[in-house]
């Protein structure tokens, strides 16, 4: 098997473990960015900024924890 079908088959045999869609909880439209870390959280920076200008939907940013989230670019971000 080459690596390429490896991980196709890898991948199709997780779907299996995902949670169902929570029906109810989520209506409407937005945006959700997932970002961490210095580098990807500049980037998040920017993108929200340059999103700001064009559309009012809402936007939510994922990452993996306070370790991820300086306090410094929290308030930088709510800006």
């Amino acid at each position: 098997m080459n690596g390429k079908l490896f991980y196709r088959k890898l991948l199709e045999s997780s779907y299996a473990d995902f949670p169902a869609y929570p029906e109810g909880c989520y209506r409407g439209r937005g945006i959700v960015l997932c970002a961490g870390g210095p580098i990807h959280l500049a980037n998040a920076y920017v993108c929200l900024k340059f999103l700001r200008t064009f559309t009012d939907l809402p936007i939510e940013l994922f990452y993996a924890g306070p370790a991820e989230m300086p306090a410094r670019v929290k308030l930088l971000l709510q800006q």
